[in-house]
């Protein structure tokens, strides 16, 4: 299929906050590869300007997100990187700043019961601690029996 998507890119106008302030969202989606939904990539931006929801703590920074996917008959890949630094002015005082990429596995996605491997790679730190993830994996497995009627009748 055709590359449709491709080049677009989407501004929305800043959105304000509840107590000041602002965010503004860029959303990428001149990465799509497949429109079936087999592969592709997209992404978005937030910037914050000020932005303060709960009357007490202010954000300022930027975060960007890629997701990336593809799929066959029977697994499906999805890639998502978190990367950015966000300060906190207020009653918190204090910043984030986050390098992060996750990888999911999901195989044999047709069967009744299968796998999901989620690997973490990357940092995330304030200023007063720093953890890094090493390509650390989490697996979990789903059995195929479906939950209980909650009637009190099963």
């Amino acid at each position: 299929m055709q590359r449709l998507m491709s080049g677009i890119t989407l501004t929305a106008d800043k959105v304000d906050c509840a107590h000041g302030g602002s965010v503004k969202l860029l959303v990428d989606l001149s990465s799509f590869e497949n429109l079936d939904g087999s592969s592709g990539s997209f992404g978005f931006d937030l910037e914050y300007d000020d932005c303060n929801e709960d009357g007490v703590n202010a954000y300022n920074g930027k975060l960007k997100m890629l997701f990336d996917f593809s799929s066959g008959t029977d697994s499906a890949f999805m890639t998502l990187r978190f990367k950015g630094k966000l300060d906190i002015n207020g009653e918190i005082d204090d910043y984030l700043e986050v390098d992060l990429t996750q990888t999911v596995s999901l195989v044999d996605m047709g069967a009744t019961t299968g796998s999901v491997t989620v690997k973490l790679h990357g940092t995330i730190q304030t200023s007063e601690q720093s953890h890094t993830y090493d390509n650390e994996t989490l697996f979990i497995t789903v059995g195929g029996a479906l939950p209980a009627e909650l009637d009190g009748n099963s």
